[in-house]
Parts: structure tokens; C-alpha cells; sequence
């Protein structure tokens, strides 16, 4: 899961926009191994970044964070990748052309912002050790979730994978925010 806290001029303070994996409703739903989806995900998240940008009239640049140093090339390769035609819907004249940048949120305010979306968000799916989810913090954070006009926040603001009958299934709740 990656999770993105993004400035923005004309609203309050922020704009969340976040990429949930579920893991357990990959099998049998896609070909997709864990690394393939962990691409995945930085795609779905660069896609959102460049709507965003796109509608805001801005270059967007991005800072990943919590990235392993021995992934870091497989990531800069799979935008690479990206960058040179692969089919997907980033817009790429709303982002940066040096791509993405790699920090840590001890270093960067925003980045500790978008940490606690990401433990609101991790509680929310996953269980802690009595069995319990807790959703009520994904529901605080609602007015910040990225919508694009009067859209469902599952298509930008909290994108899903997959997002098959199961999970809609498994995760009723998210259709409701």
C-alpha cells in the first residue's frame, strides 16, 4: 500500500489519495505475482498524481518514501518503462520529468503527514491482533480523499486492487465513503 498526502491551493490543508493492495484477493484474481503488484501500485498512484496535477494546472513533483534501496532501481525502471509507452492512463506532462524522488518522513513534514494517512489506512484493512479492523479513522480522513467531481472516492482518493466482487464484497464499507 502506498499512500500520498498532496498539497493543494484551494482546499484546507491536503488532498489523500492512496493505493490499497489486497493481498488476499490477488490469487485467482489476476497473474499478478507480489512484485508485479507492487508495480501496480506505483502505477495506480502515479496515475492519480498526474489527474490530480493535470486538474490543479501544476507540474507535480513526488517524493516515495519507506522505498528498499535494493527496489529502488526495479522502480526506476518500471517508470522508465511507463515513460516509453506502456499502456496506462498517467497523464505525463502533469508530473516531473526527473521522476519521483526517494526520502524519509523523519526528513520531510509531508511525508510524515502521508504516514499517518497510511496507518489510518493500514488499520482499516488489516486486522490487529485481537481480529479487529478500525475504519473509523479512514472515515475522519474522508474530506481529504481525492474525488474527482462527484466520483466514487474507490476510483481516485482510495483506489483498490483488485477491485473484483470479492473485495467489493470483503470491503463493503469503502463504497459508503
Amino acid at each position: 500500500m502506498d499512500v500520498l498526502a498532496l498539497r493543494h491551493p484551494g482546499r484546507q490543508w491536503a488532498t489523500i489519495s492512496s493505493v490499497v493492495v489486497c493481498k488476499r484477493h490477488l490469487v485467482g484474481a489476476s497473474e499478478l505475482n507480489e512484485d508485479q503488484a507492487y508495480m501496480h501500485t506505483l502505477r495506480f498512484l502515479l496515475e492519480r498524481l498526474s489527474w490530480f496535477a493535470r486538474d490543479s494546472s501544476v507540474i507535480m513533483t513526488y517524493t516515495l518514501a519507506r522505498i528498499v534501496r535494493r527496489e529502488l532501481a526495479k522502480l526506476r525502471e518500471y517508470e522508465a518503462n511507463l515513460r516509453g509507452g506502456y499502456d496506462c492512463r498517467i497523464h505525463w506532462p502533469a508530473l516531473d520529468p526527473k521522476g519521483g524522488r526517494i526520502d524519509q518522513p523523519k526528513r520531510i513534514e509531508m511525508l510524515q503527514a502521508a504516514d499517518l494517512a497510511a496507518s489510518a489506512t493500514f488499520a482499516a484493512f488489516n486486522p490487529d491482533k485481537f481480529g479487529n479492523v478500525e475504519t473509523r479513522y479512514l472515515h475522519e480522513l474522508r474530506p481529504r480523499l481525492y474525488r474527482r467531481g462527484l466520483s466514487p472516492v474507490a476510483s481516485y482518493g482510495l483506489k483498490m486492487h483488485p477491485w473484483t466482487e470479492s473485495t467489493k464484497a470483503a470491503y463493503s464499507w469503502v463504497a459508503a465513503l
